[in-house]
């Protein structure tokens, strides 16, 4: 095994005490980390090896992440590798799987083997590994990892072509579970702006909603419209407009919290962003984070919201951003309105939470556009 390389995942363990795999952010899906514990099991029985370890190859991050191990006596640093991503493909004596997608076998005290990958075998107690591709034609999804600790330990071709075999099904529940999360993403995301779609943003709403009166939280709601869009596409054309709804995309994504923040398109021109635990305490880095770039628009010492302050963001970023126009040498500039409504001060329940920003949304119209507005 190599060093880490990248986050550690949130990890849990089937219902045996030889088996890890991983789950949350980095899972595949509880059936197909049941799949591949299985597969790891049935390969080190079968082969007589003390551990089996099954990689996703990661290529947009040029790392690995062990999906799931299976091994005679699972260690805490043995459960603490599962869901770690690392460069298993920057080890010279694994480079050939990656590269050349071949099987590839190395024993303890080779001579091949250079000083830093004989320190590593024996790092981790390692006489005998195995590596093996992952394929899906001559794409490589992962590879499978076999390791034997208490003796030397040599394969022949029918080994091989049970390993073989038993990847070939690794890959096709690694591609499964891909497409799976390919299609779960269409459904809930808006192909143009990458944003998430009408329909997610009403039953995010309402869980957030429900979250909210069960933990006394509170939450805001900002919806925003591009102001005289449809003049923009009478004057630059609807691909000109397609580009600014897309851009708008990024820079929603770009401007609120990561993982916390849940920005949607709601339809044609008008976005919605939900601000969960705002304008709660846990919010505040929020307000900090804003404010300085707002502070010039409302006041050092205006107290404002931190709801208020994501949607004069917002506002600001966009307004100042140069779209591309018509024409390469050409740019345009856009502004929106943002209307803002909370939970549970101004409404408790998800209809009438976005009836209240679409007031204040209005109002904000009705005052000359390009401003944020508060419902009252």
């Amino acid at each position: 095994m190599d060093d880490a390389g990248g986050d550690r995942r949130e990890t849990s363990t089937l219902n045996d005490a030889h088996i890890q795999v991983a789950d949350g952010e980095g899972g595949l899906g509880a059936p197909v980390a049941a799949t591949l514990a299985s597969l790891a099991e049935r390969l080190a029985v079968a082969l007589d090896c003390s551990e089996c370890c099954f990689y996703e190859f990661l290529p947009d991050r040029d790392t690995v992440l062990p999906q799931a191990i299976w091994k005679l006596e699972l260690t805490d640093d043995d459960r603490a590798w599962v869901g770690v991503e690392n460069h298993l493909n920057r080890q010279r004596r694994v480079a050939p799987v990656f590269h050349e997608r071949r099987i590839v076998v190395t024993q303890a005290g080779e001579e091949e083997l250079d000083a830093g990958e004989r320190e590593s075998m024996a790092y981790w107690g390692e006489q005998t590994a195995l590596y093996a591709p992952i394929l899906s034609g001559e794409e490589l999804l992962g590879v499978v990892e076999l390791i034997e600790h208490r003796r030397r330990r040599d394969f022949g071709e029918a080994d091989f072509r049970l390993v073989a075999a038993l990847a070939d099904m690794a890959g096709l529940a690694i591609l499964n579970a891909r497409l799976s999360h390919r299609l779960e993403e269409q459904a809930t995301t808006d192909g143009l702006t990458g944003l998430f779609n009408h329909r997610y943003f009403y039953e995010r709403l309402n869980a957030e909603i429900t979250r909210a009166r069960r933990y006394e939280l509170q939450l805001s709601l900002l919806m925003l419209d591009l102001d005289d869009f449809k003049h923009f596409n009478d004057l630059f054309g609807h691909q000109a407009g397609d580009r600014v709804l897309a851009e708008v995309g990024r820079i929603m994504r770009a401007q609120l919290r990561n993982g916390v923040d849940i920005p949607c398109r709601y339809g044609g021109e008008e976005f919605a962003v939900i601000l969960p635990h705002t304008p709660a305490p846990g919010a505040a880095v929020v307000g900090r984070r804003l404010s300085a770039q707002v502070s010039a628009l409302v006041g050092v010492n205006a107290g404002v919201d931190p709801a208020r302050l994501a949607g004069e963001r917002l506002r600001r970023t966009i307004a100042d951003a140069s779209f591309p126009g018509r024409r390469p040498d050409e740019t345009a500039h856009v502004t929106t309105s943002v209307g803002i409504a909370d939970y549970p001060g101004q409404a408790d329940e998800a209809d009438a939470l976005v009836g209240c920003a679409d007031k204040a949304l209005y109002v904000a119209k009705r005052r000359g556009k390009n401003r944020v507005e508060v419902y009252e």
